[in-house]
C-alpha cells in the first residue's frame, strides 16, 4: 500500500528532516549529505564519510524513509 499523495503531502520531507536531525546529532566528523531529486519520484538521500585510513573498506547502508 502506497500513500497516493506521497509526493505532495509533505510527509516524506518530514521523515527526511527527522532522520537528518538524528544523523546531525551524532556529530560524525567529515559527514557529507547530498540529496538527488527526480521528477515524479522520491528523493535519494546519500550520507558519505570518507575513510581515514588508506586500506579502509567502503560500506553502504540502505533504507527506506517511506516504509
Amino acid at each position: 500500500m502506497v500513500d497516493a499523495q506521497y509526493l505532495t503531502n509533505g510527509l516524506l520531507e518530514r521523515a527526511m528532516d527527522l532522520v537528518d536531525n538524528f544523523v546531525n546529532k551524532l556529530e560524525i566528523e567529515g559527514l557529507e549529505k547530498k540529496v538527488f531529486k527526480f521528477e515524479g519520484s522520491v528523493p535519494l538521500v546519500v550520507y558519505k564519510i570518507e575513510g581515514t585510513k588508506p586500506d579502509a573498506k567502503n560500506i553502504m547502508m540502505y533504507g527506506h524513509l517511506d516504509k
